[in-house]
């Protein structure tokens, strides 16, 4: 059998993105985060802010609903919205140029990791989330 660990704040937090990005302009917010490199940038800017909880699953092919990932209080799922918000434009301030990255086409590494204690863990692909 196959197990992976899934870090399910980072699935949670992905979700609110992609939710939080379609109340946005298309340009430049929903183009900048469209880009990879952005887009795992914003990711690793908000999972750093929460502590993550984690899952142990027997499947390669991990299904999951939103509403399963993370029971969570009002209060805590607000405070993961106004970081996503406040990363986006952190991010895009500190980065007037981000439009140079928009050849890039794959994220740079492929996978999100996360180091715990010294070894990467394998998770979900990024483009994987939604479905």
């Amino acid at each position: 059998m196959n197990f992976r660990i899934i870090n399910l704040t980072a699935l949670f937090i992905i979700h609110c993105i992609e939710d939080i990005l379609l109340t946005y302009p298309r340009y430049p917010y929903q183009k900048a985060f469209a880009i990879p490199y952005w887009k795992e940038k914003l990711i690793t800017s908000v999972v750093s802010h929460f502590p993550c909880r984690f899952k142990l699953v027997e499947s390669e092919n991990f299904q999951y609903e939103v509403s399963e990932l993370l029971p969570m209080s009002t209060e805590r799922a607000l405070a993961i919205e106004n970081q996503i918000k406040i990363s986006i434009m952190i991010i895009l301030q500190e980065n007037p140029d981000w439009e140079k990255y928009a050849d890039w086409q794959k994220p740079l590494s492929g996978q999100l990791f996360i180091p715990d204690i010294g070894v990467n863990r394998r998770f979900l692909q990024p483009g994987a989330i939604s479905g």
